[in-house]
Formats: structure tokens, sequence, C-alpha cells
């Protein structure tokens, strides 16, 4: 199903989203040394800033978390249903180095990608993005092509705030989303 002919339920707009009680990426999201801290916070593992009302400095917050925009943060049209603590998937959207746009998923609870929800956000990333790579909640990883195309003299867009290469889990590459 097309997001766009979803029944739309009170979905703030763009400039009114904030995060809330979500605190998935504060959580579920592996963040490279140095970026929050001199250690390196692996996927699973709950910020050290993070406290029972969110962030314990928000206005202090570092750099990369106040650049930080899941992909429900960045999109007007996604549902407050599609937000990653609602649905239980973590969703980034950024280019790839030659500037094709691609998206990450984590299944931040288990079983979360059996759900309808599931496969309406995967597909409304793969609507555009040239590839979706989904990371099941025991780590296992899938890539699916995406349906956006783009001509290969398309100028590379600047570098995108979530620069580190250890954005996936360490696993077992030849395991498959079930």
């Amino acid at each position: 199903m097309d997001f766009l002919s979803l029944p739309m339920v009170e979905s703030p707009t763009f400039s009114q989203r904030r995060c809330g009680e979500c605190t998935a990426c504060c959580v579920d999201l592996p963040i490279s040394a140095g970026l929050i801290s001199a250690e390196a916070k692996p996927a699973g593992t709950p910020c050290v800033q993070l406290c029972e009302q969110g962030c314990r400095d928000y206005e202090g917050r570092p750099d990369f978390c106040q650049a930080f925009r899941c992909a429900w943060h960045k999109s007007e049209h996604w549902p407050v249903a599609w937000r990653p603590h609602e649905s239980g998937l973590l969703c980034l959207q950024e280019p790839l180095d030659e500037g094709r746009p691609a998206a990450l998923v984590y299944e931040i609870r288990a079983g979360a990608l059996r759900s309808p929800e599931a496969a309406e956000i995967i597909e409304s990333l793969r609507e555009t993005s040239s590839a979706v790579a989904i990371v099941d909640f025991r780590g296992n990883r899938q890539l699916r092509l995406g349906k956006l195309r783009i001509e290969e003299s398309h100028i590379a867009p600047p570098k995108p705030h979530f620069e580190s290469a250890a954005v996936v889990r360490q696993i077992d590459p030849a395991a498959t989303v079930p």
C-alpha cells in the first residue's frame, strides 16, 4: 500500500514533530566512539545521558544528537503510528557516498517486522530509496532494492550527519531474515 493513500491520523508536520517519549535512537542506535562519548555505544545499550524524562541535558546534547533525525522525524507524511517506539522499527534515510538515497531499518521490538505497518514502512522507504537494509531483532540482515533510480551524473550531496561506517551490528553476514 502506498503511504500517501494511508488514512492520515493527526500526524504533526515536520516542524512540529518532537521525539516526545520516543528514545529509540538513544537506546537502539549503535554510535561510534567520539560522537557522544569516548566509548562506542552498542545497539541496545542506553545512552549515558538517558534518564526517565529523556535526555539528561537535552539543550546541551552532543552535536551528533542535535543533528540526528530518524525517518519518521524527517517525513511529514509518516503517520504517528510509524514512530519508532510505536512501530518497533527505527528507520534511517541517508545518501550513500555516490549520492544515492538509501534506508536502514532496525527492528527494535521482536516481531515488529511481521506487522502490517512494517510492510507499509518498508514499501514507503523503497519508494524513496535505491536500497533498504533491514536488520532484524536478532541482528540478521537483509537487503531489498529500492524503486528510486538516479542518473549516474547525479551530483553527490554533502556528507550525511550519520557519518560513522560502524552503524550496523556485528553479525553473521550469511544470516537472513526469515
